[in-house]
């Protein structure tokens, strides 16, 4: 049985061979994400800064962003109460 179409390789097969993030690419996003914030930079520098980290059809490195500020948020004794008054 083959994995594709006429046309080539269908789309799972295609998205099972692109790279998945590595342990070193969460850290390199997080460096980016801290250095543009020490740095005052705009989402929009951060998002060119990250683009060769993010793939298609992957959250990566969104995924990161939000586990690091959820853990900021621990950090600072905010608890899933309190959060909505930060909105």
């Amino acid at each position: 049985m083959s994995c594709g179409t006429r046309y080539g390789p269908s789309t799972v097969a295609a998205a099972a061979a692109r790279k998945k993030p590595t342990a070193e690419d969460a850290q390199e996003a997080v460096q980016k994400l801290l250095g543009a914030l020490v740095r005052g930079s705009d989402i929009h520098e951060l998002m060119r800064e990250c683009d060769h980290l993010h793939q298609r059809d992957n959250t990566f490195p969104g995924e990161v962003f939000l586990r690091l500020g959820a853990d900021g948020l621990e950090v600072a004794g905010v608890t899933r109460a309190e959060t909505g008054a930060l909105l």
